[in-house]
């Protein structure tokens, strides 16, 4: 990926997870579904908010925004970005043209990964 289609991938990934709905899905997992709806929401905010992005264990925070960890009540909360096809049935060809991508966030426990 050029420097160029990193910083709009980039640029798109801050726009989708921020709450830019036009730009893709979320997909939560069994156990953040379990949540009550004010924690949900809470988490929601918190993934919405990130904003320090820096490359460290356990989890590669990479240069694209496209994963990141939260806490909430002491437990740890993964989130992602895939790329996909805007029929969500192969990888996206360029995930930095809105017009071939879909974005599918997933947001789960740390121990569902």
């Amino acid at each position: 990926m050029s420097k160029i289609q990193q910083h709009k991938t980039v640029a798109l990934n801050d726009r989708f997870r921020k709450g830019e709905s036009s730009l893709g899905v979320w997909s939560t997992t069994p156990k953040v579904r379990a949540l009550p709806e004010a924690r949900k929401q809470a988490l929601f905010r918190a993934v919405q908010s990130v904003d320090n992005f820096v490359k460290s264990p356990p989890v590669n925070l990479s240069a694209e925004h496209d994963t990141g960890i939260v806490t909430q009540d002491d437990t740890d909360y993964l989130w992602e970005i895939d790329y996909c096809n805007k029929s969500l049935t192969a990888k996206s060809p360029n995930p930095a043209d809105p017009d071939c991508t879909a974005r599918i966030l997933t947001l789960m426990r740390v121990d569902e990964y």
